[in-house]
């Protein structure tokens, strides 16, 4: 029987709240992914741990029996990861990155990402992909050594006051998309402009601080293509990709997302763009952090040097 810890870290927050939607929030994805894990997880089971059946969520004598064990299992199994990480790092040394997990990462740093390995093979890179937000809690505790995210959000963090004492490397400039659905009504018109969806939905999502982009990309639609946008604001950009996957509304996002080389999803080039940074604590100078900040400025500067000469 093969049980991905996913399914379990979900079942595990819906039998601590009993609430799909709160356990939803707190794990910063959509309710039907949650519902989708849990009914997956008693599938492989082969018994039922969330009763339906009532008004409110109950577990069922199985699901308390399994609530129970499986907090325990991953309570080893953290302490067991933890205790692998620190005899890597005794022998080895590593690096931990922390990455937007929306991105398709490979595309402009796997180049980087390789010669790092092979220039210095005695340091292990582990690379974690999340939600900025958790990405900064991860900075600040210790979690990541290096975070890789868009620089407007970073600086919002710093002048907050949530993130201090930071050093901030721009990396590169990743274009602004307007990224649809190619099941959008509209889809078959021959030229597709950005002013072809004034009518339409911007989705966009927040945390703690508020709607993330908003602002910059209502003065771009604004200025830039002639008409201010309706908007609704959600609680994930899984949800922004679940609700334009649906054939209506669109998304203002950098061309790294994944759903950029979705073959459901189309989208236009925008006149603006999203500078990629790198940030780490000041107070973190390690080796392997200074080595991978070394590499990654001297590999873009190249790469731009070679975009200005053609």
């Amino acid at each position: 029987m093969v049980i991905d810890t996913l399914s379990i870290q979900y079942f595990l927050e819906v039998a601590k709240h009993l609430n799909f939607t709160k356990a939803a929030n707190t794990l910063y994805v959509s309710q039907p992914a949650i519902s989708r894990k849990v009914s997956q997880l008693e599938r492989e089971l082969g018994c039922e741990l969330i009763d339906r059946t009532s008004k409110n969520v109950a577990l069922t004598p199985a699901g308390m029996a399994f609530q129970s064990y499986f907090t325990r299992m991953m309570n080893e199994l953290d302490d067991m990861v933890e205790k692998a990480r620190e005899m890597n790092s005794d022998k080895f040394g590593k690096l931990n990155i922390g990455v937007f997990q929306e991105w398709d990462f490979s595309k402009e740093f796997r180049l980087i990402i390789q010669k790092f390995r092979n220039t210095h093979g005695n340091i292990a890179l582990n690379i974690d992909t999340n939600l900025e937000k958790n990405l900064f809690r991860g900075l600040k505790s210790g979690q990541h050594d290096v975070i890789i995210g868009m620089k407007v959000q970073i600086q919002e963090a710093i002048s907050e006051g949530y993130l201090t004492d930071i050093e901030v490397f721009d990396l590169l400039n990743a274009r602004k998309i307007l990224l649809f659905s190619k099941y959008n009504p509209i889809t078959s018109r021959a030229s597709l402009k950005p002013s072809d969806f004034k009518d339409q939905t911007l989705y966009t999502y927040a945390d703690e601080s508020g709607p993330l982009g908003l602002g910059s990309n209502v003065a771009l639609l604004s200025r830039k293509y002639g008409f201010k946008p309706k908007y609704k604001v959600v609680s994930s950009i899984d949800t922004i990709f679940t609700a334009i996957s649906t054939g209506e509304g669109y998304a203002i996002v950098d061309s790294m997302v994944r759903a950029r080389n979705n073959t459901d999803f189309c989208y236009i080039e925008l006149d603006d763009f999203n500078t990629i940074s790198l940030a780490r604590l000041k107070t973190n100078k390690s080796r392997q952090s200074t080595l991978f900040i070394s590499d990654c400025l001297s590999y873009f500067n190249n790469i731009n040097n070679e975009k200005e000469e053609v």
